[in-house]
This record gives structure tokens, C-alpha cells and sequence, in this order.
């Protein structure tokens, strides 16, 4: 019965500390390893969505902290859970999406733990994301690199070529979608005659995309 007990108090997915402390040393050099930073990224996800289940269960009942006889209540798992999944993607997951040209799957992924948080955490997210002084200078060069490219597609774009500079600029989006949604944002305002066609360019952005744009 007792073990029976633990096991019933034990329903949440619970993750060493040592992962998260890893996966911030890591950083952006994740962006070396895709298929580990799919498996990073489901193992995350997994992680929150068990710690909102022991939360919207509704019972309120403490439980059993594996290995080392410890009581947390659902909701104290859950506030420990969202800082560090943001601690994850704030220092490791979307760095390493910077540097890995042209997957959306892997942005997919990422924007699947990244969804799960409230919006007022995203935006925070996305305002790191866009500084310059915090980044590693990899990742500078290649938000750079993507401000360049983007200006330089846009220069050109036109109804004739738009199919293939949309793809092109999807392209481009889905390593540095906050870099290249911020500089769409600023040719738009300095040259009004650019909405059309870049209306008709977005259809070819991923979902998680285009839910940047609302911070951009």
C-alpha cells in the first residue's frame, strides 16, 4: 500500500536540476546536434504539460519529490517548472535556432514548448531574444547575417518574383523570425507601397511565425 501511495503522489514528470544547468552551459552550440534538440524539446514539453496536469486535476495534494522524501504541492511544481523551461529557452533552445538555417521542424518544435507559456512570458522571451549585448557573437553574426538578407530580398521584391521571394524570405524567417519580422516592420513604415506584396509574401510563413508578429 505505502509504495502504492508514493506512486499515486508521485504524478508528475520530474527533471534533475543537472539537465537544465546543462542545457545552459550548452547554449546556442545545441544547434549542432537537431535530432538532440528535438528530443530536448518533446522531453520539455512533456515535463510542463505533466506539471499543468497535477495542477488542473484540481486536487491540491502535495507530493512525493522522487529520491529524496521532499513535499511540493502541484502549483509550487508547476511555478518551478515554467522557470526553468524559460531558463531553457531563453539560454539555449532559441540561441541554437539562430544558427540552424532554413528547419522549420525544429521551429516547430521549439514554438511547441514555447506556446505553452503564458503570453506575457513569450513576449519577455521575445524581448531577449532581440538584444544585441546579450548575445554570443555567433549568434550576433547570424541576426546580422538575416537583417542583411532580408533587407537585400526585400529591395527586390516585386508581384513578377513574389512567390519566390516569399519562399525566400520564409526561409530566412524561420532561424531569426524576430530579426526578420522586425526588419520587415521597418521597411513597411518607410516605404507604405510594400504592404501589398508582403501581405501576399506572409502565407508562406510557418504558424509560429506569425505569432511573432503580434511582438514585432
Amino acid at each position: 500500500m505505502e509504495t502504492q501511495s508514493n506512486s499515486i503522489k508521485r504524478s508528475f514528470i520530474d527533471l534533475p536540476k543537472e539537465l537544465f544547468e546543462m542545457l545552459t552551459s550548452v547554449g546556442p552550440y545545441l544547434h549542432h546536434d537537431t535530432l538532440l534538440l528535438h528530443k530536448v524539446c518533446r522531453v520539455l514539453r512533456g515535463y510542463f504539460l505533466s506539471a499543468l496536469k497535477s495542477v488542473n486535476s484540481g486536487d491540491g495534494s502535495p507530493n512525493l519529490e522522487a529520491g529524496f522524501g521532499l513535499i511540493r504541492t502541484p502549483r509550487l511544481h508547476l511555478k518551478e517548472a515554467r522557470l526553468n523551461i524559460e531558463e531553457a529557452l531563453g539560454s539555449c533552445l532559441l540561441p541554437s535556432l539562430q544558427l540552424i538555417p532554413a528547419n522549420p521542424t525544429v521551429g516547430q518544435e521549439i514554438w511547441a514548448v514555447l506556446s505553452l507559456l503564458p503570453c506575457e512570458a513569450r513576449y519577455r522571451l521575445y524581448g531577449e531574444w532581440e538584444k544585441d549585448d546579450e548575445c554570443s557573437p555567433m549568434v550576433l553574426s547570424a541576426k546580422q547575417t538575416s537583417k542583411l538578407d532580408t533587407k537585400r530580398i526585400l529591395k527586390q521584391l516585386a508581384k513578377e518574383n513574389l512567390k519566390q521571394l516569399g519562399r525566400m524570405v520564409s526561409k530566412l524567417a524561420h532561424a531569426n523570425p524576430m530579426t526578420v519580422l522586425r526588419t520587415i516592420v521597418h521597411q513597411i513604415e518607410a516605404y507604405r507601397d510594400m504592404i501589398a506584396p508582403l501581405v501576399d509574401a506572409f502565407k508562406y510563413l510557418t504558424q509560429s511565425i506569425k505569432k511573432g508578429m503580434d511582438y514585432a
